[in-house]
């Protein structure tokens, strides 16, 4: 075996894990939702923002359009993306990510009557 598949063999088990496991883990509690509609959507990304194996569920935020790095309030307009539960902890790993609140604020909005974080681009 040579270096070279030695390498390729750990990076596609450390991709498995990060893509695959938290969709078939069970979670332990999360107390915060999270909407997130960039790079967080991405589980790389993600996992390097907040150290974190989660799944996401897709989520449609009804009012808002994508502008950007940022969503806007709009009429008649939506922005697709996912619901992510994480620990508090990760929230505040997260923060950091985002520049919060120098870059992006963290404030609740409401999908489908149920109320979750998200990141607004400070303009």
């Amino acid at each position: 075996m040579t270096l070279r598949s030695a390498f390729i063999g750990i990076l596609i088990g450390a991709l498995t894990v990060i893509l695959v496991v938290p969709a078939i883990l069970p979670q332990p509690e999360q107390p915060h939702s999270l909407f997130v509609y960039g790079t967080l959507q991405n589980n790389l990304l993600r996992y390097y923002a907040c150290h974190c194996l989660v799944p996401e569920t897709p989520a449609t935020l009804v009012g808002y359009k994508k502008t950007g790095l940022n969503i806007v309030p709009a009429e008649n307009e939506s922005v697709s993306g996912s619901i992510l539960f994480v620990s508090t902890a990760q929230l505040e790993r997260i923060d950091k990510y985002e520049n919060t609140p120098q870059r992006y604020t963290r404030e609740k909005i409401s999908i489908n009557g149920q109320t979750h974080w998200v990141y607004l681009k400070n303009l």
